[in-house]
Protein backbone atom coordinates (compact mmCIF):
# COMPACT_ATOMS: atom_id res chain seq x y z
CA UNK A 1 0.00 0.00 0.00
CA UNK A 2 1.56 2.95 -0.95
CA UNK A 3 0.46 6.49 1.69
CA UNK A 4 0.12 9.77 -0.07
CA UNK A 5 2.87 12.27 0.57
CA UNK A 6 -0.08 14.75 2.49
CA UNK A 7 -0.35 12.30 5.44
CA UNK A 8 2.14 13.09 7.52
CA UNK A 9 1.31 16.84 7.85
CA UNK A 10 -2.16 15.91 7.99
CA UNK A 11 -2.08 13.14 10.70
CA UNK A 12 -0.02 16.46 12.67
CA UNK A 13 -2.87 18.80 12.20
CA UNK A 14 -5.48 15.78 13.44
CA UNK A 15 -2.69 15.00 16.49
CA UNK A 16 -2.77 18.79 17.15
CA UNK A 17 -6.80 18.61 17.33
CA UNK A 18 -7.17 15.85 19.71
CA UNK A 19 -4.74 17.00 21.78
CA UNK A 20 -6.02 20.52 22.33
CA UNK A 21 -8.44 20.69 25.91
CA UNK A 22 -9.12 24.59 25.42
CA UNK A 23 -7.48 25.44 28.82
CA UNK A 24 -6.28 28.49 28.69
CA UNK A 25 -2.82 29.29 28.15
CA UNK A 26 -2.00 31.62 31.79
CA UNK A 27 -3.83 29.86 34.00
CA UNK A 28 -3.49 25.50 33.32
CA UNK A 29 -7.31 25.24 33.68
CA UNK A 30 -10.92 25.84 32.07
CA UNK A 31 -13.19 27.38 34.45
CA UNK A 32 -16.38 25.37 34.78
CA UNK A 33 -18.24 28.22 36.20
CA UNK A 34 -18.13 32.09 36.36
CA UNK A 35 -18.63 33.74 39.64
CA UNK A 36 -19.49 37.68 40.70
CA UNK A 37 -16.89 38.95 43.66
CA UNK A 38 -19.24 38.90 46.95
CA UNK A 39 -21.93 36.26 45.65
CA UNK A 40 -22.10 33.20 46.55
CA UNK A 41 -21.42 29.98 43.73
CA UNK A 42 -21.70 26.45 43.83
CA UNK A 43 -19.24 24.01 43.02
CA UNK A 44 -18.94 20.27 42.36
CA UNK A 45 -15.43 18.57 43.06
CA UNK A 46 -13.22 19.33 40.52
CA UNK A 47 -15.00 22.41 39.40
CA UNK A 48 -13.03 25.58 38.84
CA UNK A 49 -14.80 29.20 39.75
CA UNK A 50 -13.26 31.87 37.50
CA UNK A 51 -14.07 35.20 39.46
CA UNK A 52 -15.40 37.94 37.07
CA UNK A 53 -12.80 41.48 36.78
CA UNK A 54 -9.40 39.47 38.16
CA UNK A 55 -7.22 36.74 37.55
CA UNK A 56 -8.24 34.75 40.57
CA UNK A 57 -9.15 30.41 39.77
CA UNK A 58 -10.97 28.94 43.30
CA UNK A 59 -10.67 24.81 42.93
CA UNK A 60 -13.02 23.11 44.62
CA UNK A 61 -10.91 19.74 45.12
CA UNK A 62 -13.24 17.50 47.58
CA UNK A 63 -13.75 16.93 51.37
CA UNK A 64 -10.91 15.42 53.13
CA UNK A 65 -13.25 14.36 56.38
CA UNK A 66 -16.94 14.79 57.12
CA UNK A 67 -17.87 14.35 61.16
CA UNK A 68 -20.76 16.69 60.79
CA UNK A 69 -23.62 15.07 62.68
CA UNK A 70 -26.05 13.32 60.37
CA UNK A 71 -28.66 14.81 59.21
CA UNK A 72 -31.23 12.32 60.72
CA UNK A 73 -29.80 12.27 64.25
CA UNK A 74 -29.46 14.79 67.33
CA UNK A 75 -26.21 15.71 68.38
CA UNK A 76 -24.41 17.90 71.54
CA UNK A 77 -21.49 19.04 68.59
CA UNK A 78 -21.97 19.84 64.79
CA UNK A 79 -19.14 18.33 64.05
CA UNK A 80 -17.15 19.45 60.83
CA UNK A 81 -16.57 19.02 57.16
CA UNK A 82 -12.70 19.75 56.14
CA UNK A 83 -12.84 20.97 52.62
CA UNK A 84 -10.02 21.32 50.27
CA UNK A 85 -9.63 23.91 47.67
CA UNK A 86 -6.96 25.51 45.65
CA UNK A 87 -6.86 28.88 44.49
CA UNK A 88 -4.82 30.35 41.56
CA UNK A 89 -4.13 33.66 41.19
CA UNK A 90 -1.75 35.16 38.19
CA UNK A 91 -0.90 31.28 37.91
CA UNK A 92 0.41 30.85 40.90
CA UNK A 93 -0.62 27.77 42.69
CA UNK A 94 -2.09 27.78 46.90
CA UNK A 95 -4.01 25.03 48.30
CA UNK A 96 -5.93 26.10 51.61
CA UNK A 97 -8.21 23.32 53.85
CA UNK A 98 -11.37 25.68 55.10
CA UNK A 99 -13.93 24.14 57.52
CA UNK A 100 -17.73 24.42 58.25
CA UNK A 101 -17.14 24.24 61.92
CA UNK A 102 -14.37 27.34 62.37
CA UNK A 103 -12.34 27.79 65.15
CA UNK A 104 -10.21 30.58 64.82
CA UNK A 105 -6.68 29.77 64.83
CA UNK A 106 -7.77 26.25 64.61
CA UNK A 107 -10.05 25.29 62.18
CA UNK A 108 -10.40 28.63 59.68
CA UNK A 109 -13.50 28.92 57.22
CA UNK A 110 -11.83 31.31 55.10
CA UNK A 111 -8.34 32.51 54.17
CA UNK A 112 -6.79 35.41 52.64
CA UNK A 113 -5.03 35.39 49.23
CA UNK A 114 -3.36 38.69 48.07
CA UNK A 115 -6.12 40.83 48.30
CA UNK A 116 -9.14 38.64 48.38
CA UNK A 117 -10.56 36.72 51.28
CA UNK A 118 -12.01 32.80 50.56
CA UNK A 119 -15.28 31.24 52.35
CA UNK A 120 -16.89 28.10 52.93
CA UNK A 121 -20.38 29.27 53.36
CA UNK A 122 -21.64 25.65 52.91
CA UNK A 123 -21.16 22.21 51.92
CA UNK A 124 -24.14 20.09 51.01
CA UNK A 125 -25.58 16.96 51.21
CA UNK A 126 -25.26 16.57 54.67
CA UNK A 127 -24.42 13.42 56.19
CA UNK A 128 -26.91 10.75 57.12
CA UNK A 129 -26.64 7.55 59.10
CA UNK A 130 -27.99 5.35 56.35
CA UNK A 131 -25.33 5.74 54.15
CA UNK A 132 -22.12 7.73 53.49
CA UNK A 133 -22.38 10.76 51.42
CA UNK A 134 -20.00 9.50 47.65
CA UNK A 135 -17.32 11.61 47.32
CA UNK A 136 -18.51 12.76 43.84
CA UNK A 137 -22.34 13.74 45.62
CA UNK A 138 -20.78 16.59 47.82
CA UNK A 139 -21.57 20.30 46.49
CA UNK A 140 -18.99 23.47 47.65
CA UNK A 141 -20.94 27.03 48.14
CA UNK A 142 -18.09 29.51 48.60
CA UNK A 143 -17.70 33.69 48.55
CA UNK A 144 -15.13 35.28 47.56
CA UNK A 145 -14.57 39.32 48.14
CA UNK A 146 -12.18 41.88 48.18
CA UNK A 147 -10.38 43.15 51.38
CA UNK A 148 -10.20 47.11 51.12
Amino acid sequence: MRIPRRTPPLILVLLAACSYSGVGPEDGREAAVEAALDAPFTLAPGETARITGTTLLVTFVGVSSDSRCPEDVTCFWEGDAAVEVESVLNGAPRSHVLHTSVRPGVRPGAVERAGFRIGLEAVEPGPRTDRPVPPAEYRATLRVTRLE
